[in-house]
C-alpha cells in the first residue's frame, strides 16, 4: 500500500514527500483465528524488522517512520478487537515479549 501511494504521488508530481506509517498493529484478542498473541507478536516483530533495515521496493534507501498502535489495552473501547491492540496491560504488565 505505501508503494501504491508512492506511484501515486510521484504521477502528480509530489514524489519527493516523505510517508510516515502513522499507526499500525494487530490485536491478540477478539477475531479467532486471525487475533493471538503469537499473531500480533509476529505482525510486530517483523514490522520492526522490515522497517528498521528495508525501505520498500518503490524506496529502499528510506527507513520510514513507523509508530505502533498502541501501547496498553484500553478496556473503556468498544469491542474486544478495539480494546487489544496493547503491548501491555492497564497495569503496566507486557501483553507478550516484544521489547
Amino acid at each position: 500500500m505505501v508503494d501504491a501511494f508512492n506511484a501515486t504521488l510521484e504521477k502528480i508530481n509530489f514524489g519527493n514527500i516523505k510517508l510516515v506509517v502513522a499507526e499500525t498493529g494487530w490485536p491478540t484478542i477478539g477475531n479467532d483465528p486471525c487475533t493471538s498473541v503469537s499473531n500480533a507478536q509476529t505482525y510486530n516483530k517483523n514490522l520492526l524488522s522490515h522497517m528498521t533495515r528495508n525501505g520498500t521496493p518503490r524506496r529502499p534507501n528510506y527507513i520510514m517512520p513507523t509508530f505502533f498502535f498502541e501501547m496498553f489495552n484500553k478496556n473503556l473501547k468498544g469491542g474486544a478487537v478495539e480494546q487489544n491492540f496493547g503491548f501491555f496491560y492497564p497495569n503496566m504488565q507486557p501483553v507478550y515479549l516484544f521489547w
